[in-house]
């Protein structure tokens, strides 16, 4: 159990949510968009997302300001959540505009908005579930796609729902967080999705 609940925390790493999200709307839009500027935006979007942030968190440790790269004191989550924001609010201004993609841009701004929520919620000494605010945004994004474009996605809802369960089930059973921390994270990222919607859906 523990070796599976280490795989679904790898597999359902918060880091390559914003890339699934991305992956996800390319397979399901209508919208015409050339192989090549999907290949282009897919490693723009992974560079900036999964391989920075990586190579962030190793100076990081190796220079003693993290111990881990999970992250698991509330004092080394600050740094790094700061970097992703300013990371997505890149991706929001200089890589996807709203006339390229309305909701890929809606879908970072969720993104900012729910990492700055897990900042600021550090400075009240509570440690978000980054894994449960990845899933249940990139959950919602999926649901909202599905309305917006009119098309079935119960395929792509019903796994990721099931990932929603097993995500938390993980992260409670290598103690890596409390009840409240994986509820909050679950709140935290759906509602900024949602509160998206207003402005895409």
């Amino acid at each position: 159990m523990k070796k599976f609940s280490e795989f679904i925390s790898f597999l359902f790493h918060p880091l390559v949510m914003p890339l699934s999200g991305v992956i996800i709307y390319f397979l399901v839009s209508p919208k015409y968009v050339s192989l090549d500027i999907q290949k282009r935006l897919f490693f723009s979007i992974l560079i900036l997302t999964v391989f920075i942030p990586i190579v962030f968190f190793f100076l990081l440790k190796n220079v003693g300001l993290i111990k881990s790269l999970e992250l698991r004191e509330i004092k080394e989550r600050k740094l790094p959540l700061l970097v992703y924001i300013i990371i997505n609010a890149v991706i929001v201004f200089k890589i996807i505009s709203k006339g390229f993609s309305i909701e890929l841009h809606f879908f970072f701004v969720g993104i900012v908005g729910t990492l700055t929520s897990c900042l600021m919620l550090t400075f009240l000494d509570f440690k978000v579930s980054l894994h449960m605010t990845g899933i249940s945004a990139l959950t919602i994004f999926v649901i909202g796609l599905s309305f917006h474009f009119q098309k079935n996605l119960t395929p792509w809802i019903s796994i990721l729902l099931l990932a929603v369960g097993a995500v938390a089930s993980a992260r409670l059973y290598l103690k890596a967080h409390n009840n409240a921390e994986v509820w909050v994270g679950f709140f935290v990222g759906a509602v900024t999705q949602i509160l998206a919607f207003n402005y895409w859906l």
